[in-house]
């Protein structure tokens, strides 16, 4: 009931991000000129090499003009279900994404670090925690990488982390809990994490080493809109390289 509940009163915030997204897509990419144009000023300022931090560039849309006309009348003709379904997918599928994440967050911390221990020790057990390293899975696991890195002398190593969707917010978390490992690239495609957490975590780790590249994979913003399978989809992507 209160995921009902929920579905109709977000109904208007869905609807009007809904059309905004959709209308300010078409406006800036359908127009070739404009497209180029500013496809053209951001190459400029990704090859200028005269700036620390992100060089961004976006492919172009090498879509025909059939086929964008079929992307055009396939949305105009779904619009109305997306405007029927968005509501119910908002609203139910918050619970989803919180179960979620929350699975994310149990990688690294378990449940039962945080149950509440007898009265008779409580302050006892309380000051044992403090500082204790986290019981998770990922957690032992990068614990044990960063051990065995660190017993090893010759310093040879370099690792590649590569995140998928759900995937990226583990990899936050992971390099948010170990900063120092020796990441010399680290590639995400299509995330679900916000920029606000990847900004927090991989940002700070990127200026401290500055020998690491960030790449981050994603549709296209013209032909995302369609949410069509096939070479085309994959084809249209956004390549950002962290340049320190």
């Amino acid at each position: 009931m209160a995921d009902v509940g929920r579905a109709v009163t977000r109904a208007p915030v869905v609807w009007y991000y809904q059309l905004t997204s959709d209308f300010t897509t078409t406006v800036r990419y359908e127009s070739p000129i404009r497209f180029w144009h500013s496809r053209s000023n951001r190459l400029a300022r990704a090859s200028s090499g005269d700036r620390r931090g992100l060089n961004l560039s976006i492919g172009s849309d090498e879509r025909t003009w059939g086929s964008q006309c079929g992307y055009f009348t396939s949305y105009v003709v779904t619009l109305p279900l997306k405007l029927v379904t968005a509501p119910v997918i908002d609203a139910f599928g918050k619970s989803a994404w919180d179960n979620m994440s929350r699975r994310t967050q149990t990688m690294f911390r378990s449940p039962a670090e945080f149950e509440r221990p007898a009265m008779t020790n409580e302050i006892r057990v309380a000051r044992r925690r403090v500082g204790e390293p986290a019981q998770g899975a990922v957690a032992q696991l990068m614990q044990a990488l960063e051990d065995f890195i660190a017993a090893d002398p010759s310093n040879h190593y370099s690792i590649t982390l590569i995140g998928h969707s759900m995937g990226t917010i583990v990899a936050n978390e992971m390099v948010l809990t170990h900063p120092g490992l020796a990441y010399s690239n680290i590639v995400y495609m299509g995330a679900a994490c916000n920029v606000s957490d990847f900004a927090n975590a991989v940002i700070p780790c990127l200026e401290r080493n500055t020998n690491a590249h960030f790449y981050n994979l994603t549709l296209h913003p013209s032909p995302r809109r369609g949410r069509r399978s096939g070479p085309g989809w994959i084809s249209h992507r956004v390549a950002v390289c962290w340049n320190g």
